[in-house]
């Protein structure tokens, strides 16, 4: 019976002991789980942390990305707006060079007309002098024909005075161009 008791016993102690056994176990492999939980958790967290920091790294490149792309817009916009200056600076001096030159070849083409408004003028006077001259030279003419007419005509006059104050002379016997000679006169028939 002590046998049997002991036997019992041990078969209960080896029950207890296996019980012991698996409790052990399963305590074990309930520890392992959840080892393996957290380090599949602190493997998620990390994969986490290294999604958030790999996000953060990309913002930050696509943020400097942008400054980069907004830096070279304004560049390119200063320089731009300072090209478009100097075109405006260029034509501005080019209008100006264009209206000095205008300026210029109006003051000559002014010259120019004045000039020739002032021989146009020198012409005409010119021309009235010559008329004058030319009136003056007439008149002289005139006035000279005249005084030779009348030179003449005061001649012709003097002469037929002197004609009508000699004495006539008779021609009746052929003889009047000798005697007129003697008289020292023009012999002239007598009538």
């Amino acid at each position: 019976k002590i046998e049997e008791e002991e036997a019992e016993m041990a078969a209960k102690q080896a029950q207890l002991a296996e019980q012991v056994e698996e409790l052990r176990k399963a305590a074990e492999e309930k520890e392992a789980a959840k080892k393996a939980e957290e380090e599949q958790a602190r493997i998620a967290a990390e994969e986490e942390q290294d999604a958030i920091e790999l996000a953060a790294e990309e913002a930050k490149a696509a943020a400097e990305a942008k400054a980069a792309a907004d830096a070279a817009a304004k560049a390119k916009l200063e320089r731009a707006l300072k090209a478009e200056a100097a075109e405006k600076a260029e034509m501005k001096r080019v209008a100006a060079e264009a209206e000095a030159k205008a300026e210029y070849l109006k003051k000559q083409e002014d010259e120019k007309a004045a000039a020739a408004a002032a021989e146009e003028k020198l012409k005409e006077v010119a021309a009235r002098e010559a008329a004058v001259q030319a009136a003056a030279r007439e008149a002289a003419e005139a006035k000279a024909a005249e005084a030779k007419a009348k030179a003449a005509a005061d001649e012709e006059a003097r002469l037929k005075e002197e004609e009508a104050k000699k004495p006539k002379v008779d021609d009746s016997d052929g003889k009047g161009s000798l005697r007129s000679l003697l008289l020292g006169g023009k012999w002239t028939p007598k009538n």
